[in-house]
């Protein structure tokens, strides 16, 4: 009885996490009256002009624009391929995990773009 009972408890804590994890997924988009502008976003950390391992984790940055209310990264790489990653309520972006080491497998070696 007690394994039944084990089991069911697991079983109950996986079926959670997968609608937790369900639940969290956010997809990236462009708000629709987004104004494209030609400076530079301040940004912390900058990352402008390094080179990066391709097994380290996403590199989550912050805009620090005053009077941003939104923004939208675009990475890029030389193959084509582009990841989009949109900053939350406190101007932080931070890139899907999947969506960035598929990134770095396929750019490895070669230039990766960020829009912001």
């Amino acid at each position: 009885m007690e394994r039944k009972s084990t089991h069911r408890i697991t079983l109950t804590c996986l079926l959670l996490m997968l609608a937790l994890a369900a639940a969290c997924g956010h997809k990236a988009e462009v708000p629709a009256q987004a104004t494209a502008v030609e400076t530079q976003a301040s940004m912390f950390p900058d990352y402008r002009d390094i080179v990066i391992p391709p097994n380290i984790a996403p590199l989550n940055f912050q805009v620090r624009d005053s009077g941003a209310t939104a923004a939208v990264a675009l990475l890029q790489g030389d193959n084509g391929q582009e990841v989009l990653a949109q900053a939350d309520r406190s101007m932080t972006v931070r890139i899907d995990t999947s969506a960035w080491r598929g990134l770095l497998t396929t750019c490895k070696g070669k230039d990766i773009r960020v829009t912001v």
